[in-house]
């Protein structure tokens, strides 16, 4: 073997090493490039069932809604004070009507304070006569003049106000601008609409 030949080989040899050398890099970033595909695509599924539906309603409405503390709903711009007799017979109604959606009517005193929150005092309750009851919708007899809050329950955990609702509650302030809406998606949570 002449020197001529040993210089070749050895040139193939390192040519050999360094297309390894390049293959095996590019094999890493293959496979890097395929997690990271697989994790986005991952996370893309996951955003597509958190703000799809049921999921993505559920979330925004328990980051909308309120707890009662204490018999009282605190809210931002008002409060809404239950007594407990009412309360009680709230509740009643809620679990009596688990399957289908109902309509309340509430009564009380309003006490609006430019200084402090405006205050609800609920002291009185009836139900309207329901037209149509289901599983995720209620029709019912519009609530009389003094009616201070509109209530109905939606289904478990489904705290959002649908459009059909908000449009209730504009027409029903257009009487009575004091009115809100309450929707009651279970037991002593609320959202409030004004």
């Amino acid at each position: 073997m002449n020197k001529v030949d040993k210089i070749h080989r050895e040139i193939a040899r390192e040519g050999a090493k360094e297309v390894d050398h390049l293959h095996h890099i590019h094999r890493w970033y293959y496979h890097i490039g395929v997690k990271m595909l697989s994790l986005f695509l991952a996370f893309l599924m996951v955003m597509w069932i958190v703000a799809g539906f049921p999921v993505g309603g559920i979330i925004r409405g328990q980051i909308e809604s309120n707890a009662l503390e204490d018999g009282v709903l605190k809210l931002d711009e008002f409060t809404v004070e239950f007594e407990d007799v009412i309360l009680f017979d709230l509740l009643s109604l809620y679990y009596q009507n688990e399957g289908q959606e109902i309509s309340v009517c509430m009564q009380g005193e309003f006490d609006s304070n430019l200084l402090l929150k405006d205050k609800y005092l609920i002291t009185d309750l009836y139900v309207p006569e329901m037209y149509v009851q289901s599983y995720s919708h209620v029709s019912f007899e519009s609530c009389s003049f003094d009616t201070l809050i509109m209530l109905h329950t939606h289904p478990y955990k489904s705290c959002l106000a649908s459009s059909t609702d908000l449009s209730t509650l504009e027409s029903s302030q257009r009487v009575n601008p004091d009115l809100v809406m309450l929707v009651m998606c279970e037991p002593g949570r609320f959202s409030a609409y004004r």
